[in-house]
Order: C-alpha cells, then structure tokens, then sequence
C-alpha cells in the first residue's frame, strides 16, 4: 500500500523542521507558477485563467502519490506549444478534451508497463524537438513584444508578417518588454553579479562571515521569484501610467473553477463538434501529447533526482490521475515543469508536502487577485516565457555531436527542421523512426574483424570476429564477409574460425543462416569452425544443423583443435559432456572413442540418424581430426 500511496511512508517521519523548509519551498514555487501559468495560457491559445486550472491539481495529488521529494506537475512550455496547433482551431474545448484523452493514455501505459517506450525517443531527438519548440514559442512571443495583434500560422509566416509589419510596432510595448527580459536576466544572475562587485572592493573577513548566509539567502529568493517581481512591476507602472499605451492581459474570469464533468463536446464558434470528431480532428496529437508528457515527466525526474530509486510506472499512472482529474477542474494537458521542480530542490523542499502551499497560492490568486491581472502587460508575460524556454535552445549540444557522432547530428537536425517548418508531433515521429533506422543498419552491418592467429599446436588459422550479436538482418552481412576471406585463400587446408565471443543472442534465421553457411564452405573444400559458442547459441545453431544434416565444427574449450560435429550431436566439449548429453561418466576415455557412421547413397535417410562423436585427448586430437578429414574425402561425403 505504501509502495503505491507514498505519503502513508513519509508522513511517518515528518516534522516541523519539514514542515518549514516545505513552506519556503513552496513559496518560492508559488510565486514562480503564478505568471509562468498566465504566461503558457496565452502560448496555448487559451484564456489566461486556464493556465492557473492547470497549475494546482497536480500540486495536490501529487501530494499523495508522489514519489518524490519535489516534482511539479502543471503547465509548461512544451506542452503548451503542443496544445496551441489545436486550440487555434477548436477552443479551450479542445484543450480539455485533449487533457482527459492524455490522462487515459497515460494512466493505460502505467497499467500494461508502455514505461520503456520512452527509451526509444533518444536525446538528439529530444533536444531536437525542444530547440525548434524554444523557437517556435520565441517567434510567438516576438510579435507579442513588438505590440503587432496579427494571426500567424508557423515559424516562417510569423517572421514574414513579423517584417512586414514591423513599421506598426507598439514601441512602448518592445521598450517594456526588453526592460523586463534584462531584468530577469540579471536577477537571475543576481548573486554572480553582486559577488563580482564585491570582489572589486575590500571588506572586511568578520562582516563577511556575519552577513554571508543570511544575504545569500535573501537573494536566492529574490533571485527565484524573479518572474513574480517583475510582472508585478510592470503591472504598477502600467497602472500609474493610465495603460492606454500598452496591451494588457485584460480581463480573467475569477473564483475556483467548479467540479464538473469533462466536456464531451466541443463549441468551435456555433457548431457543436462530437468528442469522437475532435480526436479525429486531433488525429496524431492524441498518441503524440501524452507521449512528450511521459518523455518529461521521466527525463525531468531523472535529472533532478539521478541517486533516487523511481517506479516508473507508478509515476506515470501519477501523471495520467493528474491530467484525468485536471480535466474535471478544465485543465489543459500538463506535464512535470522542470524550472519549478529545480526550484524546490534548490529551496530545500523535503517531501511532496511542499505542493499544498503552491497549489493553494494558484487558488488565492484564482479566488483574490484576478481583478489585478487585467493590469498587467503582455509584453512582461512574453518577457517571461521568453527567458523561460530561451535555455532549451540547444547549441552546443550540436557542436559536441559534429565532433563526436555525426549520424547523431544529423538526425538531431532532420528533428529539429521537421519540428520548426512541418509540425511539432510529426518532427517527434520522424525523428524517432529515423533513429531507429539507423540503429537497424547498425545491427544489419556489424563491424567485423579478420585477424590471423596460431592455435596452442602452432596451427595457423583466419578468424573473424563480428563485433555484434547475430539477428535475421545481419545474418547475410555476416555471411558475405566470412565468404570474402573463404574466396581469398590459396591454401584449402587452412581453417576459417568464426569468433562467436560478442554473440549473445541468436534467432532462428541467423542460426538457419550460420549452418548454411558451414555447409557452402565443407562443400568447396573448406572448413569453417566456430570458436567461443555459448550453451544458448550451442542449442539453437545444433538443432538447425541437425535439421537440415549439416557437419559442423566447433573449436573445444582446450581451443588445440576442433571436435567434429555431426548431425544429431550435441556434445561440444568434454567439460561440458555430462551436461549436454547422457553418456556414463564412469566410462573409460577408450569406449567413448569416435563413431563414425556409414554413409550409403541409396539410403539417405541415414544421414539424419543421430550420432555421437567425442573430442579425444589432446594429443591425439590432431591426427584424429586427419583422419576422419580423410576418410570423409574417400567416403565421398554429401550433405542434404
């Protein structure tokens, strides 16, 4: 029970000094969600007041179900990029509709363990999706800065109208909101600054050790509720200035939003759209939201807390009941908020309790300050959203990737171009399928090695070493190369060892595959053997061989020669006699000698009759193994 509603584990153990330190943490918190929820709101499309919907559900429920310390779960920028493709044509509707289809999703990917889906998006994906998105939500903004009130649709034709229309600037609007972008910069940077400064002058060691962690502290917050300071000044001075000069946020519907039923149905102007006809509208986006809700959720959960034992699962089925129930309160789809959950680590939050106290500002501000938020500029709020996802954009992770892994590159780029000039969901997809592409071609084509090398009895022999496992699309690849080295050798005598120590894994294909191949080199003359063959892979390629009569040769784990194995045999060593087959142990080496079966042409039905020959000592091995190569020649051997 504990295990899947942890606060019965960590309530157990809470105390007062929990109890203040989850109260500064969610503070700070709650100053950052406040603007940062009206701010998303307006990239989704929506009304403002849907942002703060979003914002405090998941702060409470995560209360319960979280598992761990300090995970917020609300609006972010990336979702709200995601929303607004669909909101522009079907209204917050859409938005609620879309949060309860992701919470299902999301809820039904815990329930049948989907967690490790996410594995496959990689992170030249990733950071693909998230610099076109920081781009995306920028251009947004920009007009939003500049004072321009024109529709645009996509990265391309927001700069297209952004120029032409650059002459119709709202020139106070820009002024203010560049104000702010350099305010948030530097109160973000707050502390490297000051300490800059104060590196210039001398003071004195005793102040310094008096005032240092209580001045710390202060500008730490000052520092985190830098999006709060600032829209709150921008809104006074708007307010002063009588605000006719300036866009503004406007009105934003007040009180806590009622319990209710997720609408069915969707107004778009008069008409009236069914559910099943909004996810037909929403087509991809109804697999592709919750899929970047999970691919955040534990991404963020992994870099923010990387020495925590997480059940995956169970923090999915989090996110999915968060969504589910964010529906009911008219929420848009969210997903856990990066900022805000760095924010709680670095204000000291221990436990999820934290969530009550930012979860109950975003009602405060829903039931009290709403009459304020008409005040305030959109130009502060596109400040903020500016600042927020400018991080995302990701250059240097480009420059890493040219140096080191240029395929890796290159899907990163194809990612990041689909994302910003076709569409979000479908830049994701592409990218996924091409890196998945690639990582086929990379198991089809494995690297291989030829090397010559002398056994321990000086026999020199031409190994070759495929560097990965042996799949059905490798199998060929594997084939050619060791056909290669067969074509290139002038001596007939001389034996190909195919070095199996990096195969793990085998299908029935490529065992099919490695048998056949056995038999083209007995056939012309040679002789293939195979070193390093493990139980597993033993058993799979033996039984094909047996199948389909083929003599293969399997180096023994003396490594001085090779026993002969024919169809039916199973035995590969004499250290691993008993354990492969039923023969006596307490037999002697002489009654276990070599039994080599009679070959007729006019009853091959006996060449699939099981046989057992056993590698003899090792000083016999050798002329052994000649023998039986010469009377396999004068018998006239055929394989089927």
């Amino acid at each position: 029970m504990e295990r899947r509603v942890p606060i019965l584990r960590w309530a157990k153990e809470y105390s007062l000094r929990n109890t203040l330190r989850d109260a500064i943490a969610g503070l700070s918190v709650g100053l950052l969600t406040v603007p940062q929820a009206l701010a998303y709101s307006i990239v989704a499309g929506l009304p403002p007041n849907y942002g703060l919907y979003s914002a405090f559900v998941g702060s409470y429920v995560y209360v319960l179900f979280g598992s761990t310390p300090g995970l917020r779960i609300g609006p972010t920028a990336v979702m709200a990029i995601l929303v607004e493709h669909y909101t522009r044509r079907g209204g917050p509707d859409y938005a609620v509709i879309m949060c309860l289809t992701s919470g299902v999703a999301e809820l039904l990917a815990a329930v049948f363990n989907a967690g490790f889906l996410v594995n496959f998006i990689s992170r030249p994906v990733i950071s693909g999706f998230c610099s076109a998105a920081a781009l995306t939500v920028i251009s947004s903004q920009t007009k939003t800065l500049l004072g321009l009130k024109v529709k645009t649709d996509g990265i391309m034709d927001t700069w297209i109208k952004i120029v032409t229309n650059i002459t119709k600037s709202n020139w106070h609007d820009f002024g203010l909101g560049i104000t702010c972008i350099v305010f948030l910069v530097m109160l973000k940077n707050l502390k490297q600054l000051l300490q800059r400064c104060s590196s210039l002058c001398i003071l004195q060691a005793t102040e310094q050790q008096t005032h240092t962690s209580r001045g710390d502290r202060v500008l730490s917050l000052l520092s985190l509720s830098r999006n709060a300071v600032v829209v709150m000044l921008a809104a006074v001075f708007v307010y002063s200035t009588g605000g006719s000069d300036f866009a503004l946020t406007g009105h934003v519907e007040s009180g806590v939003p009622s319990f209710q039923l997720p609408t069915f149905t969707a107004r778009v102007g008069n008409l009236s759209v069914s559910f099943m006809e909004v996810v037909s509208d929403v087509g991809l986006g109804v697999v592709v939201i919750p899929f970047i809700a999970i691919v955040d959720d534990v991404a963020i959960i992994g870099a923010t807390y990387p020495g925590l034992h997480v059940d995956t699962n169970q923090e999915i089925a989090v996110l999915g009941l968060i969504n589910i129930l964010g529906s009911f309160f008219r929420s848009m789809p969210i997903t856990a908020s990066l900022s805000r959950t760095a924010v709680v680590c670095s204000s000291g939050g221990v436990t999820p309790a934290s969530g009550l106290v930012d979860g109950s500002m975003v009602l405060a501000a829903l039931a009290f300050l709403t009459p304020a938020f008409w005040w305030i500029p959109r130009a502060s709020l596109a400040a903020v959203i500016i600042c927020a996802v400018a991080h995302m954009v990701d250059v240097r992770v480009v420059l890493t990737l040219w140096r080191t892994h240029k395929v890796d590159m290159a899907v990163l780029l194809i990612t990041f171009l689909t994302c910003l000039l076709w569409a979000i969901e479908w830049g994701v997809l592409v990218g996924t399928l091409l890196h998945l592409l690639v990582v086929l071609f990379v198991l089809a084509r494995p690297a291989v090695h030829v090397t010559s090398k002398s056994s321990n009895c000086g026999e020199e022999r031409i190994v070759v070493t495929p560097r990965h496992g042996v799949m059905y699309p490798s199998v060929n690849h594997i084939r050619n190369k060791v056909k290669k080295v067969m074509k290139k050798l002038k001596d007939r005598s001389l034996p190909v060892v195919l070095d199996c120590s990096y195969i793990t894994t085998i299908d029935s294909t490529a065992a099919a595959g490695l048998a056949e191949l056995s038999e083209e080199f007995h056939n012309q003359g040679y002789k293939l053997e195979f070193s390093q063959l493990r139980p597993a892979l033993q058993h799979a390629v033996l039984a094909v061989a047996r199948q389909k009569a083929v003599l293969l040769h399997v180096i023994t784990g003396d490594g001085l020669s090779s026993a002969v194995m024919g169809p039916g045999d199973v035995v590969i060593d004499r250290s691993s006699l008993m354990a492969t087959t039923n023969v006596d142990a307490t037999r002697s080496p002489a009654s276990l000698a070599p039994r080599k079966p009679s070959f007729d042409d006019d009853t091959q039905n006996d060449v699939t009759k099981p046989f057992l020959e056993v590698a003899p000592k090792p000083q016999a091995l050798k002329a052994n193994s000649e023998e039986s190569s010469d009377d396999e020649n004068s018998e006239n051997f055929h394989h089927s």
